[in-house]
């Protein structure tokens, strides 16, 4: 049950987040977007990163390991 309220659940970290507030409605709006924008992509689009099957190095910054910001990835309109 957990993994389908995933992208808007709130947890007991967020308590500085004021759960009655009107613009929380916004963040299952949000998380529909992208899950329609990632859909879109899935169906329509071939996808591959730049150097296939070699998976870019990540970055750190401080304590925090994020994705590597110069690696390109390649999409192809698919061909139906």
């Amino acid at each position: 049950m957990e993994s389908m309220r995933g992208m808007s659940n709130l947890e007991h970290i967020w308590v500085l987040m004021d759960v009655d507030s009107p613009l929380q409605s916004g963040r299952f709006f949000a998380a529909n977007e992208l899950k329609a924008m990632l859909a879109h992509l899935v169906l329509n689009y071939d996808v591959k990163l730049e150097n296939e099957g070699v998976r870019p190095s990540d970055m750190w910054f401080m304590a925090n390991c994020i994705p590597n910001r110069t690696a390109e990835v390649l999409f192809r309109r698919r061909q139906d």
